[in-house]
């Protein structure tokens, strides 16, 4: 058994509408290069850093750096952008063979589930909302309105500020 992912699908597949996934990338195109070069280079080191314990296999580490400095190449340093164009992209999806990290939100349309967090202080916010309705909150509201707001309707007032905000 390999230990990193398989291809899903083979460059050379033909397609039922359009030419294999090989003839739309030509053969001078910038990704050819990146392709080259990264093929050349020794990969085993970073090999050995990875190991499969459960889960789906680790994407081969040739193909994650193509990615990122492919991306960077093009302009592109946010991993959801490398994500989208991986999914959307001709030249991405050739790079990677439908290898792609989180490949199966892009295909199946799958979300992840979200997670609805309270704030920090929202149970003390509550609980003053709470003290504010009663008649004794507010009454104290309208004491700290009139020690509040005097000095700066005073201040307003001496500096003839009337249409300002303070």
């Amino acid at each position: 058994m390999n230990r990193f992912a398989s291809n899903p699908i083979d460059r050379h597949q033909v397609s039922v509408f359009r030419p294999t996934l090989e003839e739309t990338i030509g053969p001078d195109h910038p990704v050819q290069l990146y392709n080259e070069i990264l093929a050349q280079c020794q990969w085993s080191s970073w090999e050995n850093q990875y190991f499969r314990a459960a889960g789906q296999p680790p994407i081969h580490p040739r193909i994650r750096a193509s990615i990122t400095l492919y991306g960077l190449g093009r302009g592109i340093r946010s991993s959801r952008v490398l994500e989208y164009m991986c999914c959307n992209s001709i030249d991405y999806i050739w790079l990677v063979w439908k290898n792609v990290m989180l490949w199966s939100i892009c295909l199946n349309g799958k979300k992840l589930p979200r997670t609805v967090c309270r704030e920090q202080h929202e149970e003390l916010r509550e609980a003053m909302d709470e003290r504010m309705a009663t008649p004794a909150g507010k009454a104290l509201y309208r004491r700290r309105n009139w020690i509040a707001e005097t000095p700066f309707a005073i201040i307003k007032a001496i500096m003839n500020l009337c249409n300002t905000i303070l």
